[in-house]
């Protein structure tokens, strides 16, 4: 009788902690690489803002991403993920719509602090907009797809699934050039 062979799967990684006898082992965290990837977040949300209507440089349009999708190739999952997708929406929104904390004490006659939780709750729904691209263009590049139709197929289902207060759709950061 003939066994078939099956492939092995490598085997998982250890959990950042482990068990050792009765006492638990925390790794030490790689503080090196948490600098770099939110440095590399940071940098990319600055350059998503700064690429979109309203401040000229429309170039950061077309290489805002990269940073962020350099980070997100690597190794981030779970909620180590989220919270990293979370910050660089939060980041970009922010820089975006600067002056909607501004309109709120304006208009809405509330002091500063308080304008200032009105609009980061704000910020950080439409963070999730981000999230949610992020994660699904993560999920489309470990199935094996390409990243430019990973990253516009993401962008694309990301802007449609989320309703939002002020239109700031990609196409708007290159609005002032008519042949593009």
């Amino acid at each position: 009788m003939s066994r078939r062979r099956t492939k092995r799967k490598p085997p998982p990684r250890p959990p950042p902690e482990r068990t050792q006898g009765s006492a638990v082992v925390i790794e030490p965290r790689d503080w090196g690489e948490v600098a770099r990837a939110y440095g590399l977040l940071l940098m990319s949300a600055v350059m998503m803002f700064l690429g979109f209507a309203g401040f000229g440089l429309w170039p950061f349009a077309f290489v805002g991403m990269v940073p962020a999708l350099f980070v997100m190739d690597r190794e981030p999952k779970g909620m180590k993920f989220f919270w990293r997708a979370l910050f660089f929406g939060y980041v970009a929104f922010y820089g975006g719509f600067y002056w909607v904390v501004n309109t709120i004490v304006d208009f809405g006659g509330f002091p500063y602090p308080l304008a200032l939780l009105f609009a980061s709750v704000y910020f950080l729904y439409q963070a999730l907009q981000y999230v949610l691209m992020l994660w699904l263009y993560r999920r489309a590049r470990d199935r094996g797809f390409s990243a430019t139709l990973s990253l516009v197929a993401a962008f694309l289902t990301a802007e449609l699934a989320f309703t939002q207060l002020f239109d700031n759709y990609y196409g708007n950061s290159i609005h002032m050039l008519p042949m593009l």
